[in-house]
């Protein structure tokens, strides 16, 4: 019999596969393997989260992007997924493979913009590692030093959360490329910044300082919602119930009636948002308001989980009262977007 290709497979189910590689070996008690990140335990008891990510230049590059944004968005990637772990970060690495007839100027392009990214979260380059590449492509691998490691240990009643400002940016960002005009992203100066000079939320860690023992699970948004819905719904074996969307950015909002598109397509299946979703325990949801409000920091309750036995939904404002859209929908559109091995679907 044939064994499938990645092209077949996607990238998704060849990470399932991965994960269950390491699982027998795994180190990190407070994080299970194909989490955002990994913990590492020093001598004395400290402990570091550690996160590589990584994408070929082909695959992140839009149109008006430069080699200097692709290199900030490969810092800020791994930076979020740090973050949302409870990690303040503090140290990224690089590897790159350029092909033999680039320029010197465009790895020195490339890196500058990691380096940049490292500094804009507080953080420093380390230097890293040349490759030749056929596909160029950025490596990024991130230490950091752990303000609160947010283990999932999701209960029946949580509450679910998400930052918010910035949904939206992106989905009118990929719709505009995959519409082929793609000057009219220079109408949309919010959404422009989104796609290229994003930062990760780390106003999250000042939250998790005043109000961690509240906050049950955390990932960030950065394959889009649903994903991140979906490996909620994966990691806490919980179903869940939607009875909100988040708010839409006012640019998306302009651009999706401009366009007639449904609002809820932004919302759900952008990518590279990087807000954070997180589950709050039931009884601490006005400690978590308030904390939020004093520090800043945009939230929105969108939901909440329930045992396996109920149904999960998505109730939203586009729905009537009566009607509830079953998040499976949802669960099984994960895959719309980009995916490493099938490109966009």
């Amino acid at each position: 019999m044939r064994e499938k290709r990645l092209s077949e497979i996607g990238e998704k189910k060849l990470v399932e596969m991965l994960v269950d590689l390491l699982r027998s070996d795994w180190r990190c008690n407070d994080l299970p393997p194909g989490d955002d990140a990994a913990c590492v335990s020093l001598p004395g008891g400290a402990k570091l989260l550690v996160k590589i990510d990584g994408f070929s230049v082909s695959s992140v590059k839009l149109p008006w992007m430069t080699l200097y944004d692709v290199g900030w968005k490969a810092v800020v990637a791994t930076a979020s997924d740090l973050v949302a772990k409870g990690g303040r970060p503090l140290v990224f690495l690089v590897s790159i493979g350029l092909r033999r007839d680039d320029r010197a100027a465009d790895a020195l392009e490339l890196v500058k913009g990691a380096r940049d990214a490292a500094k804009a979260v507080g953080a420093w380059l380390a230097g890293g590692d040349t490759n030749a590449a056929g596909d160029p492509w950025i490596d990024t691998a991130g230490v950091a030093t752990p303000v609160r490691i947010v283990a999932p240990r999701v209960r029946n009643g949580d509450l679910i959360y998400t930052t918010v400002g910035r949904y939206g940016l992106t989905g009118l960002a990929f719709h505009i490329m995959r519409r082929g005009d793609t000057s009219e992203i220079y109408s949309y100066p919010e959404a422009l910044r989104a796609t290229t000079r994003p930062l990760p939320r780390l106003e999250f860690l000042s939250l998790l300082e005043e109000v961690g023992e509240c906050i049950t699970w955390a990932g960030d948004v950065s394959d889009g919602l649903c994903a991140t819905l979906r490996n909620l719904h994966t990691i806490s074996e919980h179903r869940i119930i939607l009875d909100a969307l988040p708010p839409l950015h006012p640019e998306a909002i302009e651009y999706a009636e401009s366009h007639r598109l449904d609002i809820s397509e932004l919302i759900l299946y952008g990518g590279e948002e990087y807000e954070i979703v997180f589950t709050v325990a039931r009884g601490c949801e006005t400690h978590v308001e308030r904390a939020a409000n004093r520090l800043g920091l945009r939230i929105a309750r969108i939901g909440f989980v329930v045992p396996k036995s109920i149904t999960s939904s998505i109730h939203t404002e586009r729905v009537s009262e009566s009607s509830w859209i079953p998040i499976n929908s949802c669960l099984e559109r994960v895959s719309t977007g980009w995916d490493q091995f099938k490109g966009w679907a």
